[in-house]
């Protein structure tokens, strides 16, 4: 009889078939039981363990759609951040220079002088007027200085024309007004243009050349200035109608208006509107006249009015609100004074309102 033995001696089975019997000990007594009456039960959940590592990468997806032939285009005309850096520094850190303005594409400049308005300085104008070889303008130029002197020339160091108190007339705006150019003793009647102020030369003033009856001489809304009369004596009008129809912008009327030959009742500015007119001379004031168009006219002018009057019998200056309020408020002593003056002489100032 084979001897038995111990658990510890027996040997280990790879596998079981469920009839194998497994020995057992119970409260003294040697037992056994099948294999396949035993059944495992569950053990308790362990803890967590740690987190693994990562797994390898997954496979590479598929290809989307790629740039248009444009796109792809307008992505590799895009300059890389290097180029960008190095085009920023040369205006960030200096003045931009005739070598950096030719590295810089020429449509580019080219455009950006076309679009945009460009303000030289006098001397840059005369270089580019030179540089342009611009014989018309050089002879223009002559002929300005000729004609104006002494009311206007053209200013070498601003590059522009002046004329009657004027000093940013273009070459273009001096065309214009020299188109008008008026000649004595008989001036053309300037109609509705764009010119700013006008060319009056005479070569022989005679008292016969101081007679004009011409009227509505000037009648632009564009004009700012007005050369009246190139002497002492003046420009001496024959008509009670007006002289001037319009002056939006008008601010002074260079010269002296003789009224000694006006007939009757006189306007000399019509259409009530010459909002800034400021200056205007007028000697041998005889009939009654009317002013009020003018609100903004200057102490000086009312002055020389009351003074070089020629009136023997009692006239009416008819003024503009805004002026008759200066000459009655005893307050402003200089223009109350004209109007003390005024009645000294037999003349009276009224308002139109």
């Amino acid at each position: 009889m084979e001897e038995d033995k111990k658990i510890s001696q027996l040997s280990v089975a790879d596998a079981i078939d469920g009839t194998e019997l497994i020995p057992f000990a119970k409260n003294g007594d040697n037992g056994a039981v099948p294999a396949s009456l035993l059944k495992g039960q569950q053990g308790e959940k362990g803890e967590k363990g740690d987190t693994g590592s990562q797994g390898p990468v997954g496979p590479k997806g598929d290809k989307g759609d790629g740039f248009t032939t444009e796109q792809a285009d307008k992505l590799n005309a895009l300059p890389s951040k290097e180029e960008l850096d190095v085009e920023l520094n040369k205006f960030v850190t200096s003045e931009p220079t005739d070598s950096v303005l030719e590295e810089i594409e020429p449509n580019i400049v080219t455009d950006a002088l076309r679009k945009t308005k460009q303000t030289l300085s006098g001397a840059e104008r005369n270089q580019a007027l030179e540089n342009l070889g611009n014989p018309e303008m050089k002879t223009f130029i002559d002929l300005w200085d000729s004609v104006c002197d002494p009311y206007g020339k053209y200013n070498t160091s601003t590059g522009f024309f002046e004329l009657n108190e004027i000093t940013d007339i273009t070459y273009e705006e001096a065309i214009e007004i020299y188109k008008y150019k008026q000649i004595m003793p008989r001036p053309i009647s300037i109609d509705e243009s764009t010119f700013r102020t006008n060319i009056l030369v005479s070569n022989a003033l005679s008292e016969y050349d101081r007679v004009g009856n011409i009227h509505s001489l000037f009648r632009s809304s564009s004009i700012e200035t007005i050369r009246i009369s190139i002497s002492t004596y003046g420009f001496r009008p024959s008509s009670s109608i007006p002289i001037i129809i319009r002056g939006r912008k008008l601010r002074k009327v260079l010269g002296v208006i003789d009224a000694i030959s006006i007939p009757s009742d006189w306007l000399p500015l019509r259409d009530n509107n010459f909002p800034v007119l400021s200056d205007i001379t007028i000697k041998n004031l005889k009939k009654n006249m009317n002013i009020s168009a003018a609100p903004a006219l200057s102490l000086e002018s009312m002055q020389y009015m009351v003074t070089n009057a020629a009136n023997t019998s009692a006239i009416t200056i008819t003024v503009h609100p805004a002026v008759y309020a200066k000459l009655t408020d005893t307050s402003n002593t200089d223009w109350n004074a004209v109007l003390t003056s005024a009645a000294a002489k037999n003349i009276t100032f009224v308002t139109t309102e």
